[in-house]
C-alpha cells in the first residue's frame, strides 16, 4: 500500500507542480491609489501611520503600507475595483483611531485619498485592550506566541537559543534535560511545520538547536482539536519565519540585527539576523519610484552560535563542569521571490551542529542515598575498591580522576522548495518538497586499560567486578529523509464550508552502529541482561573482541487527507475531516565478529484512517454578561484519532520476540477527546481545558544499555496507557499592534503576564512486550508565571517562575516520591540612548535560587526510569548582553 500511496502521490505531486507554474487567464487591469493621512484637527500629517488594503480575489495576502515623513504613500498597481483599507496611527506616543474605508481603483488612474484620523492624546491605554481577540475562526486548541513574547519573557535566559525552554510557558509542554520537549504525559516531542511545510523528525538526544527563538515570527503549539491537515502526533508546532517579502506593498527595511551575550560558566553566545528585500520599489506611470506589490525577492538569514563550560544538565549536583563542554551553531535561512500577485517561491535551509562532553559521575551527597562510583552511580565510596596509584597512593576512582572522556556530536539539516499559488477567490494551493539529513556520534578518547593504576591490562576475561568508567562506547547514527508535500484548501471567510485536501509522502533510509566495550562485570552483565536480539549481538566474541552492531533501515510513509469546516450558522464552527495514514520500515541487522551471526531482516507496515471532529461554538454576548460585558467566550470540542509513526533512530528492541529479530517499532495510536472554553476581557484572556488519552503502543525513548551516564537511545513500545489532564491559562498582554515608523514590529507598552497551571496523570493500562518501562513526562502539578513591564522605549524588566512536580524520573530512592523542581528567572533590559535607541543593553539571571534538583535519577531498581542518566538542575548563571539592530 506505501508503494501505491507513494507512487500515486508522486503523480499528484508532477500534476500539482505544473497547475501551479501554469499561469490563470486572468485579465488585469491596474491603478495606483495615493494616500495622506492627517490629524483631523491639526491637518499635521502623520509619517509612520499603517494602511492594510484587504486582498482581492486574486491576491495572496493583505498589503499594508506605511507613510512617509510626507504623510504620503503610493501602493503602486492595484488591481481595479472596490479595495477596503482600514487606517490607524502611533505617532510620538500618541495614538491615533482605526478607521476603515473604501476606495476605487480605477484603471489606469492615480486616485488620491486623504485619510484624518481622530487623535487619542495620550490615552493610548484603550488601544493596547483591543488586542486579544480569541480565534472564533478555527476550531483548534492552540497557544500563540510571537517573536516578542518569546523574547519579553526570560524563560530561555540561560540559552537564548533554546526554543524547547521558551515553549515552557504553554500548560502542559515539559523540556527534559536531553533538549526534547514532551506534552501532555508523552514522551512525544510532536510535529514541527515551518510554513507549512511538515519538518521531519530528527534524532533523540541531540544537543543542537535547529529552530531559534530569533527567526521565528510567530507559532501555534496545537495540543487539541486537531484538524485532519495535520499529521506527524499528538502536539503539532506550526511556526511562521521572519518574513522575507513584506505583507503588501511596504518593503520591509534592510536590517542587521545582532545579540552578544557572556555568562557563567566560562558560557558566551552570540546571534546575528540579516534581512533585505530585493525590488521592492519600482518606478510608478510618472517615473517616480513607488512600493511595488507585485514583483519582489528578498532574504532573511539567522545564525546563532553559543559554548559553555556547563553545557547540558550534571549528574550531580555540584562540580558540574567535568568533562560537560560544549558549543552548538544553528542557521536558518528564507529565501522569498514574489512571481506575481498569484504566485509566491520560498526556499527553506537549516543546518544545526552541536559538540559537547558527556558529563563524568562525580559522586553524591549522602542525602541521595548513594555516592555515585561505579556502574549506574550504585556503589557509595565505602564499598568502591580504592585503586592504588603507581607511587602507592590511593583514591576512589571517579570518572574524572580516571580520565573519563566521553562526547557527542551531532549535525543536523533541511531544506524545502515551496510554491504558493491563488488560483480563483476561492481555491489556493501550497506545494512543498524537501528533506533533512541528521547524524549522531558518540566517540570516547578512553585507553582500554587502567592508566592510573598498578598497570593492569584490559582483558574483558578477568574484568574487575566494578569500576567507574562503565563503557567505552562508539555509535553512529545517520539518516536521510526525502518528502513531497501538497496542500489546498477552497473556500473564504465567507463561504459556508471551507475544504482542505492534501497529500504528504516521506522516504526515509539509514545506518545504525553501535559497539559498547565494557569496563567491569557490573556493566558487561548490564549488556547480556538486554532482553532483546542486540543482547546477544552485543556479546563478547570468541576471540575476545568486542563487536559492532549495524542496523540498516529503509522505508517511508505516505498521507492523503480531507477536511471540511462548515458554518451552519455564524456562531458555529464544525470542522470534520480524516486521514489515510501508511508507515513501513525495513530493518536489518549485521553483527560484525567471528561468531557465526547471519543477517536478521524484519519489517512491519501499518495502516490507518484516522477521523477528526472538532467544535467551535461561540456563545451569544458571553456567559456572564453582566462580569464579562458581553466579551467572547467560545466552546472548544473534540475528537481526533491520532496515528503517529516512530522516529528514527530506533535502536533494536522492537517486539522482542524470543529466538526470531526483533520487528520495528509499532506506530501509535491515540484516540483522544478534548474539551475546552475560553473567555476574554478586555485586555486579558483565560481558558481552562480537560482532556483524555488512550493510547495503543505508546512510544517511549529509553537508553539502549540502562544504567551508564552515556548510552545510545532507543524507542519502544509501552505498551497501552491512558493519559488524563486539566490545563488552565491566563494571559493579559496590553500590547499594540502598531508597527514603529519604517517597521513592521509591534510596539509593546506597560504590564503583560501569563499563569499557567497544568497537571497530568499516565497509568498504564497493558504491559509493555519490552517490559515495564515506566511512563514519564506527566506533571501532576505544575504552574508557570510570568510577568514584566516594559517601556515605549523597549526597556523592560520581567521575571519567569516555573514551579512542578517532578517526573516519574527524578524519583531518587526506592518507593520514594518526586523530587520537584522550582526556577526562577530574571530579565533586565535597558534602551541606549544613542543611535536612535536601536541597541540595548541585558543582565538575566537563570535559576536565582541556585536550585539543584534532579530531573533524571538513575540508580538500581529505578534504572528504568531515565532516557539519560542521572541529572541535575544546572546552577545559578548569570548572563550579561548587548544587543542591537541598524
Amino acid at each position: 500500500m506505501l508503494h501505491r500511496l507513494q507512487t500515486r502521490s508522486g503523480v499528484l505531486a508532477t500534476a500539482t507542480v505544473l497547475s501551479l507554474l501554469l499561469p490563470t487567464a486572468v485579465a488585469w487591469a491596474d491603478g495606483q491609489v495615493k494616500f495622506k493621512v492627517v490629524d483631523s484637527k491639526t491637518g499635521v500629517v502623520l509619517p509612520g501611520a499603517i494602511i492594510v488594503i484587504k486582498a482581492g480575489p486574486t491576491d495572496l495576502e493583505d498589503m499594508q503600507f506605511n507613510t512617509a515623513s510626507s504623510g504620503l504613500v503610493s501602493t503602486g498597481d492595484l488591481t481595479a475595483g472596490t479595495r477596503e483599507y482600514t487606517a490607524r496611527a502611533l505617532v510620538n506616543g500618541i495614538a491615533y483611531k482605526l478607521i476603515a474605508g473604501k476606495v476605487v481603483v480605477i484603471d489606469d488612474q492615480t486616485i488620491e485619498v486623504e485619510i484624518k484620523l481622530e487623535s487619542q492624546g495620550e490615552t493610548i491605554i484603550d488601544i493596547f485592550r483591543k488586542q486579544i481577540r480569541l480565534d472564533i475562526d478555527d476550531p483548534g486548541l492552540y497557544t500563540f506566541r510571537d517573536r516578542e513574547h518569546l523574547q519579553f519573557f526570560p524563560n530561555a535566559v540561560g540559552n537564548r537559543q533554546s526554543l524547547n525552554k521558551a515553549l515552557r510557558s504553554i500548560p502542559g509542554m515539559v523540556p527534559n534535560s536531553l533538549n526534547r520537549l514532551h506534552s501532555r504525559g508523552e514522551a512525544d516531542t510532536g510535529t514541527y511545520y515551518i510554513d507549512g511545510f511538515q519538518l521531519p523528525s530528527l534524532l533523540a538526544g541531540r544537543a543542537s538547536q535547529l529552530l531559534t527563538p530569533e527567526m521565528i515570527e510567530s507559532l501555534k503549539m496545537r495540543t487539541g482539536n486537531l484538524g485532519a491537515n495535520l499529521g506527524g502526533g499528538s502536539t503539532v508546532l506550526e511556526t511562521s519565519l521572519r518574513p522575507a517579502i513584506s505583507r503588501g506593498g511596504s518593503p520591509l527595511m534592510p536590517a542587521f540585527e545582532y545579540a552578544f551575550n557572556t555568562e557563567d560558566y566560562g558560557g558566551n553566545s552570540q546571534a546575528f539576523t540579516i534581512s533585505r528585500q530585493l525590488g521592492a520599489m519600482r518606478q510608478d506611470k510618472e517615473g517616480k519610484l513607488v512600493p511595488n506589490p507585485n514583483s519582489h525577492a528578498g532574504f532573511v538569514l539567522s545564525y546563532s552560535r553559543r559554548e559553555s563550560d556547563n553545557f547540558l544538565e550534571s549528574p550531580q549536583p555540584q562540580r558540574q563542569l567535568s568533562n560537560n563542554t560544549g558549543k552548538s551553531d544553528s542557521l536558518l535561512g528564507k529565501f522569498s521571490y514574489r512571481l506575481s500577485r498569484q504566485m509566491e517561491a520560498s526556499a527553506f535551509l537549516g543546518i544545526s551542529g552541536s559538540r559537547n562532553g558527556v558529563a563524568n559521575r562525580q559522586g553524591l551527597s549522602t542525602q541521595f542515598g548513594r555516592l555515585g562510583f561505579g556502574f549506574g552511580g550504585n556503589r557509595p565510596a565505602t564499598a568502591f575498591p580504592q585503586v592504588n596509584f603507581l607511587d602507592g597512593t590511593n583514591f576512589n576512582a571517579s570518572q574524572e580522576i580516571l580520565g573519563n572522556s566521553v562526547s557527542q556530536s551531532d549535525d543536523n539539516r533541511f531544506y524545502a522548495v515551496q510554491l504558493t499559488r491563488v488560483f480563483s477567490p476561492l481555491l489556493r494551493g501550497n506545494f512543498s518538497i524537501g528533506g533533512a539529513e541528521t547524524r549522531q556520534d558518540t566517540t570516547n578518547k578512553n585507553v582500554l586499560g587502567f592508566p592510573f593504576t598498578t598497570g593492569a591490562a584490559f582483558n574483558p576475561a578477568t574484568l574487575p567486578a566494578d569500576y567507574s568508567i562503565e563503557y567505552n562506547p562508539t555509535t553512529g547514527l545517520n539518516f536521510t529523509q526525502s518528502q513531497v508535500q501538497a496542500d489546498f484548501s477552497y473556500g473564504n471567510e465567507r463561504s459556508k464550508h471551507n475544504y482542505k485536501f492534501g497529500l504528504l509522502s516521506q522516504a526515509l533510509r539509514g545506518n545504525e552502529v553501535y559497539q559498547f566495550v565494557p569496563m567491569s562485570n557490573a556493566a558487561l552483565n548490564a549488556a547480556l541482561n538486554i532482553n532483546s536480539y542486540l543482547a546477544n549481538s552485543l556479546r563478547f566474541n570468541s576471540d575476545n573482541t568486542s563487536p559492532s552492531t549495524f542496523i540498516r533501515r529503509t522505508g517511508g510513509s505516505s498521507a492523503f487527507y480531507v477536511q471540511d469546516t462548515y458554518v451552519p450558522i455564524e456562531r458555529v464552527r464544525l470542522s470534520v475531516g480524516a486521514r489515510v495514514e501508511n508507515f513501513e520500515q525495513n530493518q536489518r541487522i549485521r553483527v560484525v565478529g567471528t561468531g557465526t551471526r547471519p543477517d536478521i531482516s524484519s519489517k512491519r507496515s501499518e495502516s490507518a484512517v484516522s477521523p477528526r471532529i472538532n467544535l467551535l461554538y461561540q456563545f451569544p454576548n458571553g456567559i456572564l454578561k453582566s462580569l464579562t460585558k458581553g466579551q467572547l467566550t467560545v466552546l472548544r470540542a473534540g475528537y481526533n484519532q491520532i496515528f503517529t509513526a516512530p522516529g528514527i533512530g530506533q535502536g533494536a528492541i522492537g517486539t522482542n520476540q524470543t529466538g526470531a529479530a526483533p520487528l520495528p517499532v509499532a506506530a501509535q495510536t491515540n484516540n483522544q477527546l478534548d474539551l475546552s472554553i475560553e473567555q476574554q476581557l478586555r485586555a486579558q484572556s483565560m481558558r481552562l481545558s480537560f482532556y483524555n488519552k488512550d493510547i495503543k503502543n505508546t512510544h517511549q525513548w529509553q537508553q539502549m544499555i540502562q544504567g551508564p551516564q552515556a548510552g545510545a537511545y532507543m524507542m519502544v513500545n509501552a505498551g497501552n496507557a491512558k493519559i488524563s489532564g486539566i490545563e488552565a491559562l491566563y494571559e493579559f498582554k496590553p500590547r499594540s499592534l502598531d508597527p514603529r515608523p519604517g517597521s513592521l514590529e509591534p510596539v509593546t507598552l506597560g504590564l503583560s503576564g501569563y499563569l499557567a497551571y497544568a497537571s497530568s496523570n499516565a497509568k498504564r493500562s497493558a504491559t509493555a512486550a519490552t517490559g515495564a518501562v515506566p511512563l514519564d513526562w506527566d506533571q501532576q502539578q505544575t504552574m508557570n508565571l510570568g510577568v514584566g513591564y516594559q517601556l515605549m522605549n523597549g526597556s523592560l524588566f520581567s521575571l519567569a517562575y516555573y514551579q512542578g512536580s517532578g517526573l516519574a524520573s527524578s524519583v531518587s530512592t526506592v518507593g520514594g516520591s518526586r523530587s520537584p523542581i522550582s526556577q526562577l528567572d530574571l530579565r533586565l533590559r535597558t534602551k541606549s540612548k544613542l543611535i536612535a535607541n536601536l541597541h540595548a543593553l541585558e543582565i538575566g539571571v537563570e535559576n536565582l535560587t541556585n536550585s539543584r534538583n534532579p530531573l533524571n535519577f538513575q540508580q538500581g531498581a529505578l534504572a528504568g526510569n531515565s532516557l539519560g542518566g542521572t541529572r541535575f538542575q544546572q546552577g545559578r548563571r548569570f548572563v550579561v548582553g548587548l544587543s542591537g539592530k541598524f
